[in-house]
């Protein structure tokens, strides 16, 4: 039983770490208003996940561009502030209308990872053929001024217009 446990808890891990080089990786692709490339590169968690300390440990000597990274972890939707991505935890989606409507006036990036919440954000992860992937809805995009690359669109599983 305790071969099990740790084989699930290493799968586990080897998401987590999958999941923030995605994210890292996604800036790479992504391009924020002008107002958004002064200060730190904020990356936001929101809920109780492993993604956040993930997050923090692989991105705390990075840049993107010329801008270090900080990464912050929000528990209530009162908590929100600006930020550049925001990656919403699987056990957080039925709160997803509420965080919705409080980014709505931000140019973030919004991450999902639940069955069918690409429709209200901007890149859901997935999971195609038992490998990690995601969903990019580029009418989102569109509408929190964000540019993308085809990269962005041509590694997605599904592109949602």
């Amino acid at each position: 039983m305790g071969l099990v446990i740790l084989i699930i808890t290493n799968v586990k891990a080897q998401e987590e770490r999958i999941k923030s080089l995605f994210i890292y990786n996604f800036t790479k692709y992504i391009d924020w208003p002008a107002d958004y490339k002064a200060g730190p590169f904020i990356i936001a968690v929101y809920g109780n996940t492993p993604v956040y300390n993930q997050l923090a440990e692989s991105l705390a000597a990075r840049k993107v561009s010329t801008q270090s990274i900080e990464v912050k972890n929000f528990n209530s939707v009162d908590e929100i502030q600006k930020c550049h991505i925001m990656y919403v935890a699987p056990s957080s989606t039925k709160n997803l209308g509420e965080i919705v409507n409080k980014v709505s006036g931000y140019s973030v990036l919004l991450i999902t990872d639940s069955p069918g919440a690409i429709n209200q954000s901007a890149i859901n992860f997935t999971v195609v053929g038992g490998k990690q992937n995601y969903e990019v809805n580029t009418g989102y995009m569109k509408q929190k001024n964000l540019s993308f690359t085809t990269n962005l669109t041509s590694l997605a599983a599904k592109v949602v217009k």
